[in-house]
């Protein structure tokens, strides 16, 4: 009897470590593009001379303006790979007001690519986040810097294992 009750639990062990092994090896892509599309609603539906203050944290701004998709105001942004934050101000005309009177920000450090959607009401802090179907979620890899035998790879989240995840040659 107690033999039986090692093999099974030795079976069980075996099983559970190929499971995890499946799960620990993390699956690599290279970061497409990530598209932000911000929804905007307004109570008036007065959408004129609105546009979206789009920035990458670090990086310069411009305006975005509201183009009607499917019955809705969007404003589109592509942000690249290595973004982690992105910056936005909804505002009339050139700086006549602000929607909401302070610097907005999302988080893109755990999107890869695909498509992020945002929706924001006017008057309100914050948006709503809704992941496309082609968004792709995962940490991303914000720099890498060599210096004498010594690598330092900074990541938009903490790695387990990253011996798997990365290569240096």
């Amino acid at each position: 009897m107690k033999k039986r009750i090692k093999a099974l639990l030795m079976v069980f062990v075996m099983v559970l470590t190929m499971f995890a092994s499946l799960v620990a090896n993390p699956e690599v892509a290279k970061a497409e593009d990530l598209v932000l599309k911000l929804h905007y609603e307004r109570p008036d539906g007065k959408y004129d001379d609105w546009s979206v203050w789009f920035w990458e944290v670090g990086g310069e701004g411009n305006a975005y303006e509201f183009v009607e998709e499917d019955g809705e105001m969007v404003a589109t942004k592509t942000v690249s790979p290595a973004a982690t934050e992105v910056g936005y101000i909804v505002r009339l005309g050139e700086w006549e007001a602000k929607d909401v009177g302070e610097d907005q920000f999302i988080d893109v450090s755990k999107y890869i690519s695909g498509t992020v959607h945002m929706y924001v009401k006017s008057g309100e802090k914050g948006c709503e986040i809704v992941l496309g179907e082609d968004a792709k979620e995962g940490t991303k890899v914000v720099s890498a810097v060599y210096s004498e035998k010594t690598v330092v790879v900074k990541t938009s989240a903490a790695l387990e294992n990253y011996e798997d995840v990365f290569e240096v040659k």
